[in-house]
């Protein structure tokens, strides 16, 4: 069996993976194209170099993400035109967050299930949602 490393299976099959920023070393950026980096709010700044490179950044949805939103987007469009995505927990209260941030103007918002595809609630409740009925919830 042929084992290929994530990104480069992304790039093969010209799709994305997801990455955080502090995991993108030296050795995968040749594959910088195929990769969605993740960055938190606050480390825009730190990681510049990173964002000028990539197609997409992802941030980690945070409440005062909300309100600093258009200012965010166009910090990190000044560092290069890249599609910011927002990743939303799939919670509970993951309608509400999303229909904010699409009135906030946010351009791509990732909605973030457990490796089952259900809700992220922090237990082993049976009645958790799928990923598709939240989805559908959202819009």
């Amino acid at each position: 069996m042929l084992k290929l490393p994530w990104w480069r299976a992304a790039a093969e099959l010209n799709t994305c993976i997801v990455l955080s920023a502090d995991d993108i070393k030296a050795d995968i950026k040749k594959y910088i194209k195929n990769i969605i980096s993740i960055n938190f709010h606050k480390e825009i700044d730190k990681h510049q170099a990173l964002i000028k490179s990539v197609r997409f950044v992802a941030l980690d949805y945070a409440e005062e993400i909300l309100s600093a939103l258009p200012a965010l987007q166009d910090k990190i469009k000044k560092i290069n035109n890249v599609l910011t995505v927002i990743r939303v927990p799939a919670t509970k209260s993951v309608e509400d967050i999303v229909s904010r941030l699409a009135h906030s103007g946010a351009e791509i918002i990732h909605v973030v299930a457990d490796y089952r595809g259900q809700e992220n609630n922090g237990s082993a409740d049976t009645n958790r949602r799928l990923a598709k009925d939240i989805i559908r919830a959202c819009i």
